[in-house]
């Protein structure tokens, strides 16, 4: 479903051949075919990772019919409603991440110790304030315990996903890395500390807080 397709991170390669312009297909650990094109500064040989995103169907989009998709620090790009979907549904899209790599020598790898620079998203602070009060004042069993960090135990604003499929707040698995690869849930070496916002949650979370607690 949806949800696994969110928690994949894909590494790939730009294949032989290909020149900026070029179309190509990446095939994604649960068997998903996912078309690229070769962006005008890359080439083949150039490595990348696929970030995932959760986007909503508007309203009033039919089956096979395009729409513009706005995504957090990439851009405005055009999809088209799959024949299995309508309006209203999730739909996971896929875009291509090229690191900037520290070196010239290191052109043809993966940086991999890189942390990809934070969407700007920032928690308003009234919305910070009202999920205070529910941490405190609400009963734990009411959370649900997906929108609790494992690290820091309190209600997450800004969730992000490592590249095991775990979600943890932003700047709590961001300390973390910094003195550890490891995973905070299972202890496992993780071979990449790329972060990928996960707002389908975020947008769970912030509709949670404005139930329990609105906005005065």
């Amino acid at each position: 479903g949806d949800c696994s397709r969110i928690c994949m991170l894909c590494q790939g390669t730009i294949p032989p051949g290909c020149r900026p312009g070029s179309r190509f297909d990446v095939m994604m650990p649960d068997g998903q075919r996912v078309p690229l094109v070769c962006p005008p500064n890359r080439t083949s040989g150039d490595q990348f990772i696929l970030r995932p995103f959760s986007v909503t169907i508007p309203q009033g989009v039919r089956k096979g019919q395009s729409f513009r998709v706005q995504v957090p620090g990439v851009g405005l790009f055009k999809a088209t409603c799959p024949k299995d979907k309508r309006a209203g549904d999730a739909l996971v899209m896929h875009f291509p991440e090229y690191p900037e790599l520290k070196k010239e020598k290191e052109q043809n790898e993966l940086d991999e110790t890189m942390i990809l620079k934070p969407h700007k998203y920032e928690p308003s602070p009234d919305l910070v304030n009202r999920a205070s009060q529910i941490t405190c004042d609400a009963d734990a069993s009411a959370i649900p315990s997906e929108f609790i960090c494992p690290i820091t135990q309190d209600l997450m604003l800004d969730p992000v996903l490592t590249i095991d499929g775990h979600s943890y707040e932003r700047k709590s698995i961001e300390s973390w890395f910094l003195n550890s690869n490891r995973s905070p849930k299972t202890n496992k070496v993780l071979p990449t500390k790329i972060l990928v916002p996960n707002l389908a949650l975020r947008s769970r979370i912030i509709n949670f807080v404005d139930v329990w607690n609105p906005p005065s």
